[in-house]
């Protein structure tokens, strides 16, 4: 009877053994089919490097468009709202008030916070967005540069052509983040006027549109398009 039961107690050990084996077995099994191979690996970060350089670089200049389109619509409720000051300021009317580049510049320097003003009468090289020479150009705290342009004292002269459609007292160009690139019209750069009831006009828009400024699809009429994207 003790011989049995060493037996059968031997017998129930190994059968436990070999249970376990089989489970380690199937288990490794397992893993093995869902491992992957070297060759896979390297595949699928092929993939993944192929993808990502194709869409980074789309997904880079998205975001600095738009960066630099709130820029711009900030830097163009800035100027707005100091040209309404300024003709509050001064009786109401801009019409007389700018006599000059300088006085234009000395006028929204009052208002803009600034870093720098360059004044050409100065003997400086005053430049923006693309780098042509200005009267004047105010930097403001931001890192704006605004560009005074032509000035017409009477506020009578309609410049590009006779078809240009809007009497304008200035012009003034906007690079929304200063000498850093791209420095490009419609990108980074833009322009607008400003009319007699101080109301500032984008290239672009109402009584903006002409060819001189690559009007209607060109790249300077993005002033005014982007203002309400």
């Amino acid at each position: 009877m003790r011989a049995m039961k060493k037996s059968t107690c031997t017998s129930e050990i190994e059968n436990v053994a070999n249970i376990s084996s089989l489970r380690y077995k199937f288990s490794f099994a397992g893993l093995s089919k869902l491992a992957f191979t070297l060759a896979e690996v390297l595949i699928t970060l092929g993939i993944i490097g192929i993808v990502a350089e194709m869409t980074i670089p789309t997904l880079m200049n998205n975001v600095q468009d738009q960066v630099l389109k709130t820029s711009w619509k900030k830097a163009f409720s800035e100027i707005s709202q100091v040209t309404m000051d300024i003709k509050n300021d001064n009786g109401g009317d801009l019409i007389g008030l700018f006599a000059d580049i300088d006085t234009v510049a000395t006028l929204y320097a009052t208002k803009i916070k600034t870093t720098n003003i360059c004044r050409a009468s100065a003997g400086q090289t005053c430049t923006a967005g693309t780098y042509s020479a200005f009267g004047a150009t105010l930097t403001s705290m931001d890192g704006i540069v605004f560009a005074i342009g032509n000035v017409d004292q009477n506020c009578n002269t309609t410049w590009g052509s006779a078809n240009f459609g809007q009497y304008l007292c200035t012009e003034i160009y906007v690079d929304v983040n200063g000498t850093k690139k791209p420095n490009k019209e419609g990108k980074d750069y833009f322009w607008l006027g400003i009319a007699p009831n101080a109301v500032v006009i984008p290239a672009g828009g109402p009584g903006m549109l002409n060819a001189s400024y690559s009007c209607p699809n060109g790249a300077f009429c993005n002033s005014y398009k982007y203002l309400y994207q």
